[in-house]
């Protein structure tokens, strides 16, 4: 973790979109999209809809549970505040799951507001049926979508022996599943470089991932030069280079501030001067680099 790489991963724009700071809890839980960017899933509203309610019940609760709840939400303020602040000057803190450690706190608050509105009546009405209906209304929304995703995936078809473990991999996985394939069958002794590509199932111990998609603005920026480059990856054993293209060609698109054309016109001229071995659908280039 050299200042090349420190300078690439602590990167980001200022958006001083401060609508944003206040309302992230409100933000994650209905803006957030599994697989998106931004916060990169969906959380549901149980959590932000059933704990602000633990208020209700506050003067029923005992001293003990209050000094609980008080902790809890402490936690959860010092959360909020952290993820608002931190999304400010690194989009990736955006994302939910950096927090994720927290939320047993939150949880703990919507129990809490479930448990209060529970005891809650007026006109005749118990809102412990409504909050009953809510909950597994939502729980069952929540399994609908997990069951209808994993029918369309072909999860239980593969569970079932449907279809070929190998089907299924290539069904959800792509032209990736077929590069790992490909480096598989590489002589022994191979070992693969994978740019923008940080997944390395299905090809360990030959492959080497692009852990935090900076492999080619580190290693670019530290040669400047082609031959010096692929010099310095085969004296780390590098034997090939996997290119993810579409991921390359999506950073250049869309990605690209801490970039410049020169970047981009040094990676086309490294794909002119290694020796393709294989390409996969236009998704991946595996290169020679002896």
């Amino acid at each position: 973790m050299d200042s090349i790489r420190l300078a690439f991963y602590n990167f980001a724009p200022k958006t001083n979109d401060w609508t944003r700071i206040l309302l992230i809890p409100w933000q994650a839980t209905f803006w957030g999209v599994d697989q998106q960017d931004g916060f990169g899933t969906s959380m549901g509203p149980l959590l932000i809809g059933l704990s602000p309610l633990a208020l209700i019940g506050w003067k029923n609760f005992s001293r003990d549970q209050r000094n609980v709840i008080i902790l809890m939400t402490t936690i959860m303020v010092t959360t909020f505040l952290t993820w608002a602040i931190s999304s400010q000057f690194r989009g990736l803190l955006t994302q939910t799951r950096l927090f994720l450690a927290t939320f047993p706190a939150w949880a703990f608050l919507c129990a809490a507001g479930f448990s209060a509105i529970s005891k809650v009546s007026a006109f005749n009405i118990r809102f412990w049926n409504i909050a009953g209906a809510l909950v597994i209304f939502v729980l069952g929304s929540t399994a609908f979508t997990t069951i209808n995703q994993d029918i369309s995936t072909g999860t239980f078809s593969a569970v079932l022996q449907l279809e070929s473990r190998q089907t299924f991999l290539e069904n959800n996985l792509g032209e990736y599943e077929r590069a790992a394939q490909g480096i598989n069958v590489l002589p022994d002794g191979s070992h693969v470089l994978m740019l923008w590509e940080p997944r390395e199932f299905a090809c360990l111990p030959k492959c080497d991932g692009d852990e935090i998609i900076d492999c080619w603005y580190h290693d670019w920026r530290q040669s400047q030069n082609i031959d010096k480059l692929i010099g310095t990856w085969r004296a780390k054993g590098y034997t090939h280079v996997l290119l993810f293209k579409t991921g390359a060609d999506f950073v250049q698109k869309y990605d690209a501030l801490m970039f410049n054309p020169t970047d981009w016109q040094a990676l086309s001229s490294l794909q002119t001067r290694l020796k393709l071995v294989e390409n996969f659908g236009g998704t991946y280039y595996l290169y020679d680099l002896q």
